[in-house]
């Protein structure tokens, strides 16, 4: 007969695993949507969201691949605990491992590169709005991308990354960088002189709570994979242990 231990860490990682299949099943979902069926959406904001990611064809790859993986680690984990599957267990335990060593490396890349993600992202930006299929202000059908960037454009008087120079072509510059225009043009000498990415960090500094509310959810989150990946192992290993002396139970 199994012991209390054995039959809290069954349920408790039964409960657990169901709700990660359950996050999987979700993502993946919204990953098939956005890149099949987008026109399920009703929402504005979220078919905005839905547009910019959808521009991204790696950022729907990786959604769908991470709703797949996660769905598959909360069946394995699932299916093992309420079976008493060690294999099961075990390869749930290995999969959680994998990833939580895969979000500690990518914290660590974070922190070390935190000056050369910035440059990166400036440098995407800037290619961003000299990309004519991406930032095409003159179009009369502009992209969801375009409308952003406008509206940041105007709502923080701000033109560029880091000032009107980011613009490939200076002397026809979007509306949104200039306050007044004159002769129905935008040029660099009347532009706003300020970037945009500075106005960017100092809107993110407002934020700091819910930064630091974002950051405690991401570190409970990693403990309570570390106790997935305790209790599954564990449990695999009290099965293990029943198999090769069956009369201690």
């Amino acid at each position: 007969m199994k012991g209390f231990t054995f039959n809290c860490v069954k349920y408790t990682l039964c409960f657990f695993t169901t709700l990660i299949t359950f996050i999987g099943a979700g993502i993946l979902s919204f990953g098939i949507i956005v890149k099949f069926k987008p026109s399920l959406f009703t929402d504005q904001a979220i078919i905005d969201i839905v547009s910019i990611v959808n521009q991204l064809d790696v950022a729907v790859v990786i959604l769908i691949a991470s709703g797949l993986l996660t769905l598959t680690i909360g069946i394995c984990g699932c299916c093992g605990a309420l079976n008493e599957n060690k294999i099961a267990l075990y390869i749930f335990g290995w999969l959680l491992g994998l990833i939580f060593l895969l979000e500690i490396v990518a914290a660590s890349l974070v922190v070390a590169y935190k000056e050369r993600i910035q440059i990166e992202i400036n440098r995407s930006i800037v290619d961003l709005i000299n990309n004519k299929d991406d930032y095409n202000w003159k179009s009369k059908d502009p992209t969801v991308f375009t409308k952003l960037w406008d509206n940041i454009q105007s709502e923080y008087d701000c033109c560029g990354v880091h000032g009107p120079n980011d613009y490939e072509d200076r002397f026809n510059l979007p509306p949104s960088c200039c306050a007044i225009i004159w002769q129905s043009k935008c040029i660099s000498a009347d532009a706003r002189q300020t970037g945009c990415y500075i106005h960017l960090l100092e809107t993110v500094d407002q934020y700091k709570l819910g930064i630091i509310i974002l950051a405690s959810v991401v570190f409970i989150i990693c403990i309570l994979q570390l106790f997935g990946i305790i209790g599954a192992c564990g449990m695999a290993r009290d099965i293990q242990d029943q198999e090769r002396r069956p009369w201690t139970y």
